[in-house]
Parts: structure tokens; C-alpha cells; sequence
């Protein structure tokens, strides 16, 4: 007798508490979409190369990280991913557009402070040793113990063998 009028408690305490999640009044409380602000849309791989040295210290920041990871996933995919797979041509084709157009960029963006680390590290991952020199000039300017061991490190890939 208890258990059946348990049960019973229990069901009723459970269609009470569900009640207000039923779908008409949970429909209702979602909130609407707003249209003046639609949502902003991922920068092309040129809007990032622009924005790296750009006057915009936030934009630029965002935008070396951007393309780092970019690059790292590239050259992964390039060295994991099997022979003739769409990730491996995928790339390859982000990563020879990277090694155009990126040493360039990331030799004018030594200059900024906030992005000479993510710079310097963009251009060792591309083993690009025409920016030794301005690399070198980084590390021998910087002050910063974090930033400077970074730059550092490059420097050592760069002049390695």
C-alpha cells in the first residue's frame, strides 16, 4: 500500500515538476535571434595575413595565432596523413599558400611586441633562414625573459645545420 502510494507521489511530483519544460512554454522561452548583430564570419587566410601587420594590436594578435595554428595543423596533416587523403592534400595546398605569402609577413610583424614570439615561431616552423638577421635583431632587442628564450629558440633552428 505504501509503495503504490509512493509511487504515486512520486509520479505526480515528477509531472508537476515537468510541467513548465513542457514544450509549448519551452519554445517560448528561447531567446530570439538579433538581427542587427549576425554573427561574425572566420577572416580568410588573406584578412589574416593583412591583419599580422596591421595597426590593430588585438587584430594582429589574433591574427598570429590564427595562422600558427593554421600552420601547425597544415604541416601535420601533411606528415601524418596518408598518401592522397583529402586532409594531406588539404595540407598541402594551405601549406604552400603559408610559404609565400606568411615569411614576409611575419618578418615586417617582428617589429610589434605583442606578436614577435608567434612571428618568430611562424618563421622557424617554415624553416625560413633568409629571416635570420631580422630574427637575430628581435632576440638582441627583447627584454622579455619569456619572449626572448622563444625568439631565442628560433634563432637556434634557424642557424642549425
Amino acid at each position: 500500500m505504501w509503495t503504490s502510494a509512493l509511487r504515486a507521489a512520486s509520479l505526480l511530483g515528477l509531472l508537476v515538476c515537468a510541467a513548465p519544460f513542457s514544450a509549448g512554454w519551452a519554445l517560448a522561452a528561447e531567446p530570439e535571434m538579433n538581427d542587427a548583430a549576425p554573427a561574425q564570419a572566420q577572416k580568410t587566410t588573406a584578412e589574416l595575413l593583412s591583419d599580422l601587420s596591421g595597426d590593430n594590436a588585438s587584430d594582429r594578435l589574433y591574427a598570429a595565432r590564427a595562422l600558427r595554428s593554421m600552420l601547425a595543423h597544415a604541416q601535420h596533416a601533411v606528415t601524418h596523413a596518408p598518401e592522397g587523403s583529402l586532409a594531406r592534400d588539404d595540407g598541402l595546398a594551405t601549406l604552400d599558400e603559408l610559404e609565400q605569402r606568411l615569411p614576409d609577413q611575419c618578418s615586417a610583424a617582428l617589429q610589434f611586441k605583442n606578436v614577435v614570439a608567434l612571428s618568430a615561431e611562424m618563421l622557424g616552423m617554415l624553416n625560413h633562414r633568409a629571416a635570420l638577421p631580422a630574427v637575430q635583431a628581435a632576440a638582441a632587442t627583447e627584454t622579455r625573459k619569456g619572449v626572448k628564450r622563444r625568439v631565442d629558440r628560433v634563432v637556434a633552428v634557424l642557424s642549425g645545420p
